[in-house]
């Protein structure tokens, strides 16, 4: 299935709760294989994610603090009375206070509508004045709501990324997008083999090079040694998104400790192993990222 089917394998295994990666890794391997990764859509989505040729839809269970009873609500509604055609419309049938609908219009899942996900969130705010009952009985005639002049809304992928950052627990931009200062490094893992590496797969330099590549981390595996220290095997994704693989010894991982996910300037020595590459860690630094705009005085 995985070398057949890829896009369906990784939206299985997703659907599945996952294995030992992260989801964010998954939708990374979609991405890799021809898939297009979309976040959550009113229209579109279902409880857990879809694939429709190579689209990837979100699921709406991946919503932090949508509640299930909300989710089973919408489906429910566009099962029966067909797709939402607009936010006064998607009120109207489905009862849901402004607390669960700001979570739909964070992450732009009503972006079908070409509105601009801040000038919906007032909109619903003018529109929800009572208390949402639990029995919803559908309406024969329904009345076009009012239309109320907006000022206009500054917004970038940054405000986006931090969005999708707290609704889902990751963003789906390119992580490199969110770094403050620019790599200095063009270096990935395939620069490397092509220059060091022969045909036939063999170290073309008798001493192990020095190299530096930003890397996006993965995941990180601690182990001991026989002398009851600590080190370290990390797996990162290069600008490129393609793995490379790092070895942090005791010293080193004790002097450059891990802080969690997130862009790392890697710096060491080209290994050879079994005929596989990795980075004999010397260094290592966490990169700066740019700040949610919306969060960040105008005076710091």
């Amino acid at each position: 299935m995985k070398c057949y089917f890829p896009l369906e394998f990784m939206v299985a295994a997703i659907n599945n709760g996952g294995g030992f990666y992260t989801v964010e890794t998954y939708l990374q391997e979609i991405r890799n294989k021809g898939g297009v990764v979309h976040p959550p859509c009113i229209n579109t989505s279902n409880h857990p994610t879809v694939i429709k040729g190579k689209a990837i839809y979100l699921g709406l269970g991946y919503l932090k603090e949508l509640e299930l009873k909300t989710i089973q609500r919408i489906l429910e509604n566009r099962n029966f009375y067909g797709a939402y055609q607009s936010l006064a419309n998607f009120l109207e049938r489905v009862p849901i206070g402004i607390e669960q609908v700001s979570i739909l219009i964070k992450i732009d899942a009503f972006r079908f509508t070409g509105k601009d996900k801040h000038e919906l969130l007032w909109n619903a705010h003018f529109m929800i004045n009572q208390p949402q009952v639990l029995e919803h009985q559908e309406q024969l005639f329904s009345n076009p709501p009012k239309n109320f002049v907006l000022p206009s809304f500054e917004h970038s992928f940054l405000t986006q990324a931090y969005d999708q950052l707290a609704v889902l627990g990751f963003h789906l931009f390119h992580p490199f997008q969110l770094l403050k200062h620019k790599i200095t490094s063009k270096m990935n893992i395939n620069r490397i083999r092509n220059r060091y590496v022969n045909r036939e797969g063999l170290m073309t330099v008798e001493q192990n090079p020095s190299v530096t590549v930003y890397g996006y981390l993965i995941t990180m595996k601690a182990t001991s040694t026989s002398k009851g220290e600590y080190m370290y095997f990390g797996t990162f994704y290069d600008y490129n998104f393609t793995i490379f693989d790092t070895v942090h010894f005791p010293k080193v991982a004790a002097q450059y400790p891990i802080r969690g996910k997130g862009i790392y300037r890697c710096t060491g020595t080209i290994q050879q192993e079994l005929g596989y590459l990795s980075i004999n860690i010397t260094s290592i630094h966490k990169m700066e990222l740019l700040q949610d705009p919306r969060f960040v005085s105008r005076y710091s």
